[in-house]
């Protein structure tokens, strides 16, 4: 399976929005995250896989802020999930902040999410602190990751 990982357009935002529905149980609107891809700070991400057409895997939707890159959002479809695409996400979006000159990737994982913690860890991310009642859906805390761009992956 081919994947090829490219700028998100507007022509992927219906995909996209439904993706976050089947992803997250606090979703963003259809609308925000359209808005997003106008904003210049913003780094949205898809990734396609094709066999006779392209389909959209998954998307990745960061905020670069100096010099930091802050992952708001990653998702697969169910589709594709466990195939290696968000590892691939990721890794590129770890290689744009070293171009960029990046000092740090960041990220909120929900506490109880085992299996995200272990993806992200097995990435080279570590624990950087935790934010009490990070979220609001749910009053769930929030562990901090961090990726140095000293670091691995």
């Amino acid at each position: 399976m081919q994947v090829l990982i490219q700028p998100a357009s507007v022509r992927w935002i219906d995909q996209i929005w439904s993706i976050e529905s089947e992803s997250f149980a606090a979703t963003w609107s259809r609308e925000a995250l359209a808005a997003l891809l106008a904003d210049p700070r913003a780094v949205f991400l898809v990734a396609l896989v094709s066999d006779q057409q392209a389909q959209l895997a998954g998307y990745a939707l960061c905020w670069e802020v100096v010099d930091e890159l802050h992952m708001l959002k990653i998702a697969g479809s169910p589709r594709f999930r466990r195939q290696g695409i968000g590892r691939q996400m990721v890794q590129q979006l770890i290689q744009r902040a070293r171009r960029s000159n990046m000092r740090v990737i960041q990220l909120e994982v929900r506490a109880n999410n085992d299996t995200a913690l272990g993806f992200y860890r097995a990435l080279g991310f570590v624990q950087a602190g935790l934010r009490p009642g990070y979220y609001t859906d749910s009053g769930e805390d929030a562990v901090l990751l961090d990726f140095q761009m000293g670091g691995g992956a």
